[in-house]
């Protein structure tokens, strides 16, 4: 079983990485956007 702080570390973890994502994909040209979130799915 998890303990809480870690599921609450993972949950910050998840949070930081797709706000990162975010941040990537409106910095990023169209043709970077595509190859960027097929990475995000193959991540998950």
């Amino acid at each position: 079983m998890l303990d809480k702080q870690l599921l609450l570390k993972i949950d910050t973890f998840k949070h930081s990485m797709f706000q990162l994502c975010q941040t990537s994909k409106s910095l990023l040209p169209e043709k970077g956007q595509t190859s960027s979130t097929k990475n995000l799915h193959t991540m998950k």
